[in-house]
């Protein structure tokens, strides 16, 4: 009978804990990169865009976003924008990034998933990314990222990453067509 919590002894005695569930829900393993189409696009040659291209991207009808991965989800990009905020997602322990136009018209939400959560224990490219992605932000812009704030002052970086449609307006900086970069596999300061 005791045998089957052995396990969890051990870890509450020496200070293993298991792998986070992921937190969250809509398309999860499409923003993770982990669905069988975004396998496949991981190595594709990102191609230079916009945060003004991408938010004028028309949104597709919410039944073609159930479970695939359409056209424009497939773009692999780097857009070079002003990171105004960030913060870490209380729901799946995202960085959730605002980034604005290099003109300060347009905004939109970037993710970079956290490499703990348990889907991912099988994905080792996708974990070194994703840690590299937030070590930048903790090394270079903000050490404890926190809730979700706006930054004394915007810095300007390029993001890489794959373009999601996630829910509309679910808070502060998102694009009007509710793309964003989700998830975030590279980050860097620029001049």
């Amino acid at each position: 009978m005791l045998k089957p919590l052995l396990p969890f002894v051990f870890m509450l005695l020496y200070g293993v804990h298991p792998t986070p569930e992921c937190g969250g829900t809509l398309r999860w393993d499409n923003k993770i990169l982990i669905d069988p189409k975004g396998l496949s696009l991981f190595s594709k040659t990102p191609k230079p865009s916009t945060i003004h291209t991408v938010v004028g991207y028309t949104r597709p009808p919410i039944e073609q976003l159930r479970t695939n991965r359409g056209t424009i989800e497939s773009k692999k990009v780097t857009v070079t924008a002003w990171l105004i905020g960030l913060g870490e997602e209380d729901n799946d322990q995202d960085y959730h990034l605002i980034l604005c136009s290099l003109d300060f018209k347009d905004s939109m939400i970037a993710e970079i998933p956290d490499p703990t959560c348990n889907k991912l224990e099988n994905f080792i490219g996708l974990r070194e990314r994703y840690t590299a992605a937030r070590d930048f932000i903790t090394t270079e812009i903000d050490a404890t990222p926190g809730a979700i704030h706006y930054l004394p002052a915007p810095v300007k970086v390029k993001v890489t990453g794959f373009l999601f449609f996630d829910r509309m307006a679910h808070g502060n900086g998102h694009a009007r067509n509710g793309v964003e970069i989700h998830p975030v596999l590279k980050i860097w300061k620029v001049d």
